[in-house]
Parts: structure tokens; C-alpha cells; sequence
């Protein structure tokens, strides 16, 4: 069987307190933010490859995945911060609690 994570130009990775870290490849990230002082402006962030690089504050919300338009991970997160870098996605949060994710393909690694 053909490893379609390893053609994937986009990786997310996650990261907790507690050395929690799990690393998948996918085309897109999306991830919410706060608003700002003003109260306005808050709302997602879409991210996919070639994004320049960027620190995001992260809002307590949904962060997910996709390829091909179709969600691989999807998970509800702590407010904390996001580093986009070489088409990479990292987020920083205290706790993720993951609804979907498919492990099957797109996986790279878990670690605890």
C-alpha cells in the first residue's frame, strides 16, 4: 500500500504540556483565533503550503486538517499559540481533546 502521507507538501503538529506530540501530513490547516482588543477581527485562520511564515495567538476553539477537501483531524483546543514555518503548522495549546482523525494514511507519529 502506497504511504500518501509522504507526498503530502503540509505537516501539523501538536504539542502539549505534557510532551503529548502528534504529528500527521495533510494539504490544509485551519485553526481559530481570538479577536482583538477591539473585540472584532477574531474568527479561523486557513493555512496550506507556501503560507509565509507566521506566529498566531490561538483561541480555545477547533483546529483541523484536510486533504482533498476531506477532514483528517479534527480536534477542540485550549487557547494557545500557532507557528506556521516551513509548511509546517505547530501548535502550542495545554490540552486537545481529538474528535476524528484518521490514522490510516496520513499519520507520521505519536508520542506521549
Amino acid at each position: 500500500m502506497e504511504n500518501i502521507a509522504e507526498k503530502l507538501p503540509f505537516r501539523l503538529i501538536v504539542s502539549t504540556p505534557d510532551k503529548a506530540e502528534l504529528i500527521l501530513r495533510c494539504d490544509s490547516v485551519s485553526f481559530s483565533v481570538p479577536d482583538g482588543k477591539d473585540g472584532k477581527r477574531g474568527g479561523s485562520v486557513g493555512v496550506r503550503s507556501g503560507h509565509v511564515d507566521a506566529v498566531f495567538a490561538l483561541a480555545a476553539g477547533r483546529i483541523f486538517a484536510k486533504v482533498d477537501s476531506q477532514t483528517v483531524f479534527d480536534a477542540m483546543a485550549d487557547a494557545g499559540v500557532a507557528f506556521v514555518e516551513n509548511n509546517c503548522v505547530t501548535v502550542l495549546t495545554n490540552k486537545v481533546e481529538i474528535s476524528v482523525i484518521d490514522r490510516t494514511s496520513f499519520w507520521e507519529r505519536e508520542e506521549a
